[in-house]
Parts: C-alpha cells; sequence; structure tokens
C-alpha cells in the first residue's frame, strides 16, 4: 500500500502501566523518522525504561521499503555501559561489530538465506519496524514474520548488544483514525503475538499509513495492561 508522504515526524512517547487511578509511568522515548528524497529513512531513538534503569540510544537507516541497511546501537542498565555496537545489514550476511561485557570485543558476520526486513534494537517505537516484513498482498491474514532481528535475547533488551533472529506472528486489523497530540492521522492497526517466552503477551501496534512509523501501542496479557502513548508528536509534511 502507499505510504503517508511526509518528511519527518517526531515524537515524545510514554511509557504508561495499568489503567485508571493505579496507572504509573513506566518510562519514555524521544524519537524521530527522516525521510529523504532517494527514498530511505533515518530511525533516531533515545528511549529509557525508568523501572529497569534500562537507556538506550540508536541510530537504523532504512531502504525506501523501510528495510534496515545500517544501525548504531548503544545501552546502559542502572548507569553501567553495558555494550555498543554498529551492524550493516547485507543481501546475505549480516555485519556487527562492538563490545559487550560477556563478550568483550567482537567483529562478526553472519551469512544468512535473504536480507533482513526488520530489526528492533529494543525501544518501542522500534516494534513498529518489523512490521516492514508484513505482506500486504496477502490480506488480513495471520503471517509469520521471518529475517528479522533483535539487538538482545531479553525481552526488554537488558543485555549487551548481540545479533537476534527472531520469527513473530503478525496480522493486520485494518485502518483506523487516530486523535493525538498532532490531530487526527490514519492509522494502520497491527497485532504482534510475542515469543513463546512470553506467551500470552499480545501488542497492538498503530502505525502512520502506509509506514511502519510508529504512533502508538498497547501491550495485554501481562500483569498489568501497558500503553506507549505519544505526548508531543510533530508531522512535517513532504512539500514543506
Amino acid at each position: 500500500m502507499p505510504g503517508m508522504s511526509f518528511r519527518e515526524l517526531r515524537a515524545l512517547i510514554e511509557y504508561r502501566a495499568g489503567d485508571g487511578p493505579h496507572c504509573r509511568r513506566r518510562g519514555f522515548e524521544w524519537m524521530s523518522v527522516t525521510r529523504y528524497p532517494d527514498g530511505q529513512a533515518m530511525y533516531r531513538c533515545q528511549s529509557e525504561n525508568e523501572e529497569k534503569g534500562i537507556v538506550r540510544d540508536c541510530l537504523i537507516r532504512l531502504d525506501a521499503r523501510w528495510r534496515p541497511l545500517e544501525s548504531f546501537f548503544d545501552l546502559r542498565v542502572r548507569g553501567e555501559h553495558r555494550g555498543s555496537a554498529q551492524y550493516r545489514f547485507l543481501p546475505d550476511a549480516v555485519e556487527f561489530r562492538g563490545w559487550n561485557p560477556e563478550d568483550g570485543a567482537f567483529d562478526r558476520s553472519v551469512a544468512t538465506d535473504g536480507p533482513a526486513l526488520g530489526f528492533c534494537p529494543h525501544p518501542v517505537s522500534s516494534d513498529a519496524l518489523l512490521l516492514a516484513a508484513f505482506d500486504h498482498g496477502l490480506g488480513r491474514s495471520m503471517q509469520r514474520l521471518r529475517h528479522i532481528y533483535t539487538s538482545s535475547r531479553d525481552m526488554f533488551g537488558a543485555t549487551g548488544p548481540t545479533l537476534n533472529g527472531v520469527e513473530l506472528d503478525a496480522e493486520y486489523l485494518g485502518q483506523e483514525r487516530v486523535d493525538g497530540p498532532a490531530g487526527r492521522l490514519a492509522a494502520d492497526r497491527y497485532r504482534i503475538y510475542l515469543s513463546k517466552a512470553t506467551a500470552g503477551l499480545v501488542e497492538d501496534i498503530w502505525c502512520l499509513a502506509g509506514t511502519p512509523v510508529f504512533l502508538r501501542s498497547t501491550i495485554t496479557g501481562a500483569d498489568y495492561p501497558t500503553s506507549f502513548e505519544p505526548l508531543r508528536l510533530e508531522l512535517t509534511s513532504a512539500a514543506a
């Protein structure tokens, strides 16, 4: 489906656990996505899980189909540096080099049977980027997303950077209108069924229509529901 034409989206996202009088803040992230005239895009994010003391800084360069080309990621946990890494996503391999406390310095290349379709270094807004792997030509069917990667095997991304291949089930729930700080926007709603290690957890993600760019999300099936809502959102049109 054609993507909404825009030059840049910037957002401040708040993590909220629970609902009603029991709602509490868990963290936040600043994120932006810039599209360039050649069709490529740059995703930037600083995220902080305040409950777990996790701070992430990351960049991802994406091609015109929102697939990862390069990334840089840095991780701190409770004030301690836990590693950093650079990634290059090639048609038949992923190259990554950096440092983490478990492995020390590393410089690796992992052969793949196709190009990476998504990369998530664990900010919640980067979950949406995995949906570039969803094939809308198949309709709203449940799909197994393959050729996608994360930077950590830990659910919260609290361990030092590495390369973790995953497969996730996802479905497209249709287009909706989302009201927020930038007014009413057309959004594509997806549902991701998280891994077997987190059985029962379901993430609903609303993306800017025709793109895998994050607008909001919710996670249900945990001990308490969590929502990720934009406190600020600025959208610059391509013509501006």
